[in-house]
Formats: structure tokens, C-alpha cells, sequence
């Protein structure tokens, strides 16, 4: 009964996942810092956490965006990834923090690259 449950959840999550992510991962055994594709085409969700803050420096005004991407649980993606997700038809990169894996969905705290 339980397990029917978790799967109807599951299944009801996975509706929502509308949008694709690919992952990328540093290549530790060549010694270089360079990002090779790991997993293509990841059906999931990308929800902004807040309005991005303005920070200014010496440097030029940048705005730090945070997200929540919602993947299913046994998605393979770690802190230190890197992501092309494609949202409402716009493709943007993200660097991965905290992720944290339930038993619904794993839910991966992002922050986009760039200046905005």
C-alpha cells in the first residue's frame, strides 16, 4: 500500500519535470579541470528561489541567481556538477550545490553562471 503511494507521488512529480538537464562532471583522472558530459537529457523541473540579489565591487555589478532543480531521486547528480538545463525553451547553465535526495524526488540547489 505504501509502495503504491510512493509511486503515485512519484508518478505526479515526474508530470511536472517539463524541462531537460545535462550534466557535467570534472574529469578527475586526466588532471585537467575540464567538464565532460556524464548524462544527457534529464527530464526534470528548474524553480527560481528568490529575486537575485545586486552585488557591487570593484568589479562589474553582478547578480547571483539561485534555483531548486527537482529531478527523480536516482538522478545522478553531485555538488561540484555542472548543468545546461533548457527551461520554458531557454537553455542557461548552473553550478550545483547541496543536493539533497528523498524519496519522491532529489531536490539540487543551483546557482546560474554568468552576469545577469
Amino acid at each position: 500500500m505504501i509502495e503504491n503511494a510512493m509511486q503515485a507521488g512519484r508518478n505526479a512529480l515526474q508530470a511536472l519535470y517539463t524541462d531537460t538537464a545535462d550534466v557535467y562532471r570534472v574529469d578527475e583522472e586526466s588532471g585537467t579541470v575540464d567538464f565532460e558530459l556524464l548524462h544527457s537529457g534529464i527530464p526534470c523541473h528548474l524553480s527560481p528561489d528568490a529575486t537575485p540579489v545586486l552585488t557591487q565591487g570593484e568589479q562589474a555589478a553582478q547578480a547571483q541567481s539561485q534555483y531548486t532543480l527537482y529531478c527523480p531521486p536516482e538522478t545522478d547528480i553531485q555538488e561540484g556538477d555542472r548543468l545546461t538545463v533548457t527551461h520554458k525553451g531557454e537553455t542557461a547553465e548552473y553550478d550545483v550545490g547541496a543536493v539533497f535526495t528523498y524519496g519522491l524526488n532529489k531536490l539540487c540547489r543551483c546557482t546560474k553562471r554568468g552576469v545577469l
